[in-house]
């Protein structure tokens, strides 16, 4: 989306307001993702943002084992 209203020339501000963000949340996508010629590239930036996600990472209760008794056992409560 914020490709499609960067090219039809709509402003930082009109971006923001239309995906629900801040300006400096979308100047920042719109700077952090563009190319060597300054053109936002939003498939480059899915991808790099899918490569950030793909880091697994253990999960609490699988950590915690305090908090997995209590969990279980007031589960087990209902």
């Amino acid at each position: 989306m914020i490709a499609d209203l960067r090219a039809a020339g709509r402003g930082i501000g009109e971006i923001a307001r239309q995906i629900g963000r801040s300006p400096s949340t979308v100047s920042r996508e719109l700077r952090r993702n563009a190319d060597e010629d300054g053109r936002y590239r939003p498939h480059a930036a899915e991808q790099v943002a899918r490569a950030r996600m793909g880091r697994a990472r253990e999960r609490r209760l699988a950590t915690d084992s305090v908090l997995r008794d209590t969990v279980v056992g007031l589960l087990g409560k209902r």
